[in-house]
C-alpha cells in the first residue's frame, strides 16, 4: 500500500520549469491584472460607453473610411480598365492599404488628444477633483486608468478598419506583415498622443487651454516627424562615400503615416540593419511612458509619482535614440563607400548632440528649490550637485542627470569610431577631444544660465522661456548676421562678426569638420586663425562660472537672508504669549519648506 501510494503520488516539478514559459505568461497576466485592477480605469470605461457619443464616433470613423476606400476603389478601376493583368491588381491593393492607413494617422491624431485633453482639467472644473484626490489611488493609477481607457477607444475604432484594410488583401500587393506594422505604430502614436494630452490636463487650468496645448503639441509633433521620417527616406543624415542607393536612415517610422510606406524598410545599424519599425516601436514606447511619468509628477495635490522613474524612462529614451543616431551614422558613412575622417564624423555627431542638449537643458536644469529648517539654501543646493543625486526631482539635480547623459552619448561615440573606422583608437580619440571639450563647455555654460534664471525668476515657466531665448540668441543671433554679410558685404558686419561669431559653438564644429574649406570661405575674425573651438569652449567656461557663482551668490546672500526671516517670523509665532491666545501648533516639514525660487 504505502509503495503503491508512493508511487502514485505526483513528483514535485523541478526547479528549472519556475523560469520558463508559464512563469513569463504568469508575469504578464499579473501585470495585465494590476493594470485593469483600476477604479478609475473602470468608471472610465463605463461613461464612455454608455453614452451614444462613443457609437456615433465609431460609426463615423467608419463611414469615413469605407467612403476613402470606395473613392480610391472606383478612381482606380476607372483608370485600369479592362485590360489590365495582376500587376494593376497589386497596385491597386497597394493603394488601398496606403489610403486607409494614411486616413487612420489622420484621424487619430485628431480624434485621441480630444479624449484626454480634458481628462483631469474637467475633474477640476466638475468639482470632483477633490474626491479623486482624497481615495487613496495615486497619481500614476489615475494617469493610467484615464490614458488605458482612451487608448482602448482609439483601438477600438482600429478594430473596427479591419474588414476594410482586409480588401487590399483580396486584391493583393499587400504583405500581413506590413499591415500589422502599420497598426502598431497607428497605436503606439496614440499612446503617445494621449500621454501629451495628459500631460496638458493635468496642470492646466481650464480644458479650453488643455486643449489648445493638447492640439498644439500633438500637430508639431506629428510634423516634425514627418519632417524627420521623409527625409530619412530620401536619403540620410550622414552620407559618406559615393553610391547608387541612398544609405538606410534612421527614424523612418516613428511617425505613424511615413510608416505606412517604410516600415518593413532597413536602417543602418553600425555593421548591421535593423527593421525600421524596430526603432519606432522602441522610441514611441518609451516617449510615451516618459511623458506618463512625467503627467504624474505634475497632477497637483496628489500623491505624485516618483522622480527616479521618469528619470530613469527619459535615459533609457536617451540612450535608445543616441544609439539609433550614431548607429546609423556609422552605418551610412562606412558601408556606400571611404569612410570620412574620424574628426569629421565626430565634429558633426557631436554637433548635433550640442543642439540636442541646448533644446533638453531648459526643461531639465529648471525647477523648483526647496530646503528646509536647519540647513541653508546653498548648502542644500550643492548636495543635489552630487552624482548619486542625478535621480532627484529638484533644481540641483538636473546637472548630474545631464552630465550623465552626456558621457553615455559620449561612449556611444567613441565605441563606434573604434570599432568602424580604421586606425588606432588613441588617434581617433585625440582627433574626437576637441568636440567633446566643446560640447561639454556649452553643457556647462547653458545649464549655469538655466540655474541662474530658475533661482532668480518666481516661477518655473520664464526661467524656461528665458533659458531658450538665451540659446536662441547665442545659436541663431550670429549666425544671422552672418547671413546678412554674406547678403549685402556690409563692413560693419564684418567688424562686429570678427567678434560675434565666437559665441556660437556652430562655428567651432564646421571648423572642426573641415578646417580647410572653413578658413578659405570665412570672413576674417578678430583673433584670425586661432581655432574657432578653442576660443568658444574657453568662452563658455568663462560663463559657466559666471552664472553658476551667480546662481550659487543668489542663494546664499538673498535666499539665506529669506530663509532666516521666515525661521524667525516661524519662531515668534509658535512661541508668541500673549493673553487668550494660544499656541498655534508645530508646523510640518512640509511647511518649514520655503518657496520656490
Amino acid at each position: 500500500m504505502s509503495t503503491d501510494a508512493a508511487a502514485s503520488k505526483p513528483s514535485p516539478p523541478a526547479r528549472g520549469r519556475r523560469f520558463g514559459p508559464r512563469l513569463l505568461l504568469a508575469a504578464l497576466s499579473g501585470a495585465v491584472g494590476r493594470l485593469l485592477d483600476n477604479p478609475v480605469l473602470t468608471k472610465e470605461f463605463r461613461c464612455r460607453m454608455r453614452g451614444d457619443r462613443a457609437y456615433w464616433v465609431l460609426l463615423a470613423y467608419v463611414l469615413l473610411l469605407s467612403l476613402i476606400v470606395g473613392l480610391v476603389y472606383a478612381f482606380s478601376a476607372s483608370a485600369m480598365g479592362e485590360n489590365q493583368g495582376g500587376d494593376a491588381a497589386q497596385r491597386l491593393g497597394k493603394t488601398l492599404y496606403q489610403c486607409v492607413f494614411i486616413g487612420q494617422s489622420l484621424l487619430v491624431m485628431l480624434i485621441t488628444p480630444a479624449l484626454t485633453a480634458g481628462a483631469l482639467s474637467l475633474e477640476r472644473e466638475q468639482r470632483t477633483y477633490e474626491m479623486l484626490i482624497a481615495s487613496p489611488i495615486r497619481a500614476a493609477e489615475v494617469v493610467r486608468g484615464k490614458l488605458t481607457a482612451a487608448v482602448a477607444f482609439v483601438i477600438l475604432l482600429l478594430t473596427a478598419s479591419l474588414p476594410l484594410a482586409s480588401i487590399s488583401f483580396l486584391v493583393g500587393g499587400v504583405s500581413p506583415s506590413s499591415v500589422l506594422t502599420s497598426y502598431v505604430a497607428i497605436a503606439l502614436s496614440a499612446l503617445v498622443y494621449g500621454a501629451i494630452g495628459m500631460f496638458w490636463s493635468a496642470g492646466a487650468r481650464s480644458t479650453a487651454t488643455s486643449t489648445v496645448l493638447t492640439y498644439g503639441s500633438v500637430i508639431f509633433f506629428f510634423v516634425f516627424t514627418i519632417v524627420v521620417g521623409s527625409y530619412a527616406r530620401m536619403g540620410g543624415f550622414f552620407t559618406g562615400g559615393g553610391g547608387a542607393a541612398p544609405p538606410p536612415a534612421p527614424f523612418q517610422s516613428v511617425n505613424p503615416l511615413v510608416a505606412v510606406f517604410s516600415s518593413l524598410n532597413s536602417e543602418a545599424f553600425f555593421g548591421t540593419t535593423i527593421p525600421s519599425w524596430v526603432n519606432g516601436v522602441a522610441i514611441n514606447l518609451l516617449l510615451a511612458l516618459s511623458v506618463i511619468a512625467a503627467c504624474s509628477l505634475r497632477m497637483p495635490q496628489v500623491r505624485r509619482g516618483s522622480p527616479a522613474v521618469f528619470r530613469i524612462l527619459t535615459t533609457l529614451l536617451w540612450t535608445v535614440v543616441v544609439l539609433v543616431l550614431v548607429g546609423s551614422a556609422y552605418g551610412q558613412s562606412v558601408t556606400p563607400g571611404t569612410p570620412p575622417p574620424a574628426g569629421q564624423l565626430a565634429a558633426n555627431l557631436f554637433h548635433v548632440l550640442t543642439l540636442t542638449l541646448l533644446v533638453l537643458i531648459p526643461v531639465f536644469a529648471t525647477g523648483r528649490h526647496s530646503y528646509q529648517e536647519g540647513e541653508t539654501p546653498l548648502r542644500h543646493f550643492l548636495k543635489g550637485l552630487l552624482p548619486h543625486r542625478l535621480l532627484g526631482g529638484e533644481l540641483s539635480n538636473g546637472l548630474p542627470l545631464l552630465v550623465f547623459w552626456f558621457l553615455i552619448a559620449t561612449a556611444i561615440i567613441l565605441t563606434g569610431e573604434a570599432l568602424m573606422l580604421p586606425g588606432p583608437w588613441t588617434a581617433k580619440l585625440w582627433q574626437a577631444l576637441p568636440a567633446i571639450g566643446l560640447t561639454g563647455a556649452s553643457l556647462l555654460a547653458f545649464t549655469g544660465i538655466a540655474h541662474l534664471f530658475s533661482v532668480v525668476l518666481p516661477t518655473r515657466f520664464p526661467a524656461i522661456a528665458f533659458s531658450y531665448l538665451a540659446a536662441a540668441l547665442c545659436i541663431m543671433g550670429p549666425s544671422a548676421l552672418e547671413f546678412s554679410y554674406e547678403m549685402n558685404k556690409n563692413p560693419v558686419f564684418a567688424t562686429v562678426l570678427s567678434g560675434l561669431l565666437y559665441i556660437t559653438p556652430v562655428q567651432g564644429f564646421t571648423q572642426l569638420a573641415d578646417p580647410i574649406r572653413f578658413w578659405s570661405n570665412h570672413v576674417p575674425m578678430a583673433l584670425g586663425q586661432t581655432p574657432m573651438w578653442l576660443v568658444t569652449s574657453l568662452f563658455y567656461l568663462f560663463l559657466a562660472v559666471l552664472t553658476m557663482g551667480g546662481a550659487w551668490l543668489y542663494l546664499g546672500v538673498v535666499a539665506g537672508r529669506r530663509q532666516v526671516a521666515m525661521e524667525e517670523a516661524n519662531d515668534k509665532w509658535l512661541n508668541r504669549d500673549s493673553d487668550g491666545a494660544g499656541t498655534s501648533a508645530p508646523t510640518t516639514a512640509s511647511e518649514k519648506t520655503a518657496p520656490a525660487v
